[in-house]
C-alpha cells in the first residue's frame, strides 16, 4: 500500500535529494513557461498529483536558493548579461545590410542600455546627474532670438540649482 500523503512529518519536510530538487525546479520552470500540468507529468513520467506536489515545494526551494546567493554575484551576473546583450545587438547592427534589421538591433541595444542604466541607478552605482542636456528639443519658440534667450535662461536656472520640470 502506498502512502497518499505528501512526504511531510509534523509540518517538517523530509530531505530532498539533489536529483529530485533539480526536477522540482525544472517542473517550476516549465509551469512558469506555460506548460500544462499534463504535459509536465508526461515529460517526467510522473503523475499529475506529483507535479502539483512539486509545484507546492518549489517556492521553498527557490527561497532557500535565493537566501544562499551572494547579492554582489547576482548583480555582477545581471550587469554582465545586459552588457552582452548590448554587445551582440551592436555587432549584429554592424553586420546586417537590411535597414529594418539595423533599426531593430539599435532598438535592442538602446533598451538594454536603458536596463543597465536603471540597474546602476537602483543599486547606487550611478549617483551623478548628467552634466550635458539638450535644451533645443523642448524649446517652444520658433524665433531664433527667443530660442537663444530661452536656452540661456534654462542654463542659468540649472547652474543656480533651480528645478525645472522636464530637465
Amino acid at each position: 500500500m502506498t502512502n497518499s500523503q505528501p512526504p511531510q512529518t509534523l509540518g517538517q519536510f523530509q530531505p530532498i535529494s539533489n536529483r529530485r530538487r533539480e526536477r522540482i525546479l525544472r517542473v517550476w520552470e516549465m509551469r512558469e513557461g506555460g506548460h500544462k500540468i499534463k504535459e509536465i507529468a508526461e515529460y517526467f513520467g510522473i503523475s499529475r498529483r506529483m507535479v502539483y506536489h512539486d509545484l507546492s515545494v518549489a517556492p521553498r526551494l527557490l527561497k532557500e536558493a535565493a537566501m544562499s546567493q551572494d547579492g554582489g554575484e547576482i548583480l555582477g551576473a545581471e550587469i554582465a548579461y545586459w552588457q552582452h546583450v548590448v554587445f551582440l545587438a551592436m555587432r549584429d547592427y554592424q553586420m546586417t545590410q537590411n535597414d529594418n534589421a539595423k533599426i531593430g538591433f539599435l532598438r535592442v541595444a538602446s533598451e538594454a542600455r536603458a536596463k543597465l542604466q536603471a540597474l546602476y541607478e537602483k543599486t547606487g552605482l550611478i549617483t551623478t546627474i548628467p552634466t550635458r542636456i539638450s535644451l533645443e528639443e523642448g524649446n517652444p519658440f520658433s524665433n531664433p532670438e527667443f530660442r537663444k534667450k530661452y536656452v540661456a535662461l534654462m542654463k542659468e536656472a540649472r547652474e543656480k540649482g533651480i528645478s525645472i520640470w522636464g530637465l
